[in-house]
């Protein structure tokens, strides 16, 4: 963001909109949309102001009630891909036997029913 190594954080205020500006993949949201319940509009580093009779502004408890369920449905999407590709494992039941051919290593299948 800056040339002069030596005035980096006076660019701190200017990254903190660039990242409060940007839009979540999961629910495409801006962390400033969920917070406020509209999305800044920047002119020369200064928020315009904003026209309540437009309708563009949206109840902040909506936007954040939309954007938990879109983080709760992203999380189970995730959690369903990743375990597509897992060995779910031998399930065993109370009272079997169980032999070992060797010492078990974490993450290794050394265990035999019998």
């Amino acid at each position: 963001m800056t040339t002069d190594q030596s005035r980096w954080d006076d660019r701190i205020p200017e990254l903190g909109r660039h990242l409060n500006s940007a839009v979540n993949k999961t629910n495409t949201r801006t962390p400033f949309e969920a917070l406020h319940g509209y999305r800044p509009r920047y002119v020369g580093g200064v928020v315009n102001t904003l026209s309540r009779s437009s309708g563009e502004q949206t109840d902040p408890n909506d936007v954040q009630d939309s954007v938990q369920d879109a983080i709760a449905t992203g999380q189970a999407n995730m959690k369903a891909y990743y375990d597509r590709s897992r060995y779910p494992g031998t399930k065993y039941e109370v009272g079997e036997v169980v032999v070992m051919l060797r010492q078990p290593r974490p993450g290794g299948q050394f265990l035999k029913s019998c």
